[in-house]
C-alpha cells in the first residue's frame, strides 16, 4: 500500500473516532487538520474555525489555501 493511501486511511480513521466520540474534542479535530496537507483538510479546518466562532482564525486560514496547493484554472 502507498504511503499516500496509508495515511489516507489513518487520518479518516483518526477524524472519524473524534467526531464518533461522545464529547466533540475540536482541539485533536484542528490538530489533525492542521497536520493533513490536503486542501479538503484546510476547508474542514476553517470550517471548524468557524463553527467555535473563530472567524478571524478561519480567514486566516482560508486566505493561505490557495499559496499552499497548486490549483488549475478550473479548479
Amino acid at each position: 500500500m502507498e504511503i499516500g493511501n496509508q495515511m489516507y486511511e489513518l487520518s479518516n480513521g483518526l477524524i472519524d473516532k473524534i467526531l464518533n466520540n461522545s464529547v466533540l474534542n475540536t482541539d485533536d479535530l484542528k490538530q489533525v487538520y492542521e497536520t493533513i496537507r490536503t486542501p479538503i483538510a484546510k476547508y474542514s479546518l476553517a470550517e471548524t474555525h468557524f463553527m467555535l466562532g473563530e472567524y478571524d482564525d478561519a480567514k486566516s486560514v482560508l486566505a493561505l489555501i490557495p499559496n499552499q496547493f497548486n490549483f488549475s484554472k478550473a479548479e
